[in-house]
C-alpha cells in the first residue's frame, strides 16, 4: 500500500522578550499531520544564549513525513526550516537535525531511495539570541 503525499507549507510566528523567560509554543494541524514549534526548555534565555526551536511532525494515519537529508537522486523534497525577513535578533545554524524512527527505501514511483517518518519526528536547529527582543518568523515546509 502507497502512502498519500502532501507539501506543506506551515508558517510560524514565536516572539520572546528577555529577560521575561517566555517559552513559546505553537502547534497547527493538516490534512495530513499535527506539527508543534516549541523552543527548548532552557531558563533562563538570554543575549549570547543558545536555545533550539524544536519541529515535531506526526503524521496521520496513511501519511509520512520526508526527511530534511536530500536524497541523491533527487527523489523527494526535504524538510525546510526557513526565516522571514522580519525575522531579528538572532542567528541559526544552518543545520536541520532530525531525531525519529526513519525509513530508507527504493521508492519506484519516486524513482529512487526515500527517507521518511511513519511516526513522530523532531527537527531541531540551534538560534543563537543577539537582543532582548527575538522574533523568530518562519516557516516549515515539508512534503
Amino acid at each position: 500500500m502507497k502512502m498519500k503525499q502532501l507539501g506543506l507549507t506551515l508558517a510560524f510566528c514565536v516572539c520572546i522578550l528577555l529577560p521575561a523567560g517566555l517559552h513559546a509554543q505553537a502547534k497547527v494541524e493538516s490534512e495530513a499531520a499535527v506539527v508543534k514549534f516549541a523552543l527548548a526548555e532552557e531558563n533562563p534565555l538570554k543575549v549570547g544564549g543558545t536555545t533550539q526551536l524544536l519541529v515535531e511532525a506526526t503524521p496521520k494515519r496513511g501519511w509520512h513525513v520526508y526527511s530534511a537529508i536530500p536524497s541523491d537522486d533527487g527523489a523527494y523534497q526535504p524538510a525546510i526550516l526557513g526565516w522571514e525577513v522580519s525575522s531579528r535578533g538572532f542567528e541559526a545554524t544552518p543545520k536541520l537535525d532530525e531525531k525519529g524512527a526513519m525509513t530508507s527505501q527504493f521508492d519506484e514511483i519516486m524513482n529512487g531511495v526515500v527517507r521518511y517518518y511513519k511516526g513522530a519526528v523532531t527537527f531541531s536547529q540551534e538560534v543563537k539570541l543577539i537582543e532582548e527582543e527575538v522574533a523568530l518568523v518562519g516557516y516549515f515546509d515539508y512534503m
